[in-house]
């Protein structure tokens, strides 16, 4: 069976190739991984801010700069699970009408 051909049940859980398919466990999951992220990325333009308000200290620019570049990939990597949240989304929805036409 091809990938194309995959299509899980969503009424269970199917297990294929190491990963579990079921709308009830992998939508709530990346919603949690993408709200995560979003925290995480709020956390780090807090710590950026604080960082840049300091008294001045040694190093403090490399501080700035190391924070700055952590901001950017925490709030790209939450841009992506965002999309892979809606990705999600879309392709279970999709599954579960199959599922109710082909009953």
């Amino acid at each position: 069976m091809t990938d194309s051909e995959f299509r899980p049940d969503p009424g269970k859980i199917t297990y294929r190739g190491g990963v579990l398919f079921n709308p009830w466990v992998n939508i709530p999951l990346t919603i949690l991984l993408t709200i995560g992220a979003g925290v995480l990325t709020a956390y780090m333009a807090v710590l950026l801010a604080e960082t840049r308000q300091a008294p001045p200290y040694p190093d403090q620019g490399l501080d700035v700069v190391g924070v700055t570049v952590g901001l950017v990939f925490v709030g790209l990597a939450t841009l992506a699970l965002c999309g892979a949240s809606v990705y999600v989304i879309v392709w279970w929805r999709r599954r579960i009408r199959e599922a109710r036409a082909n009953r």
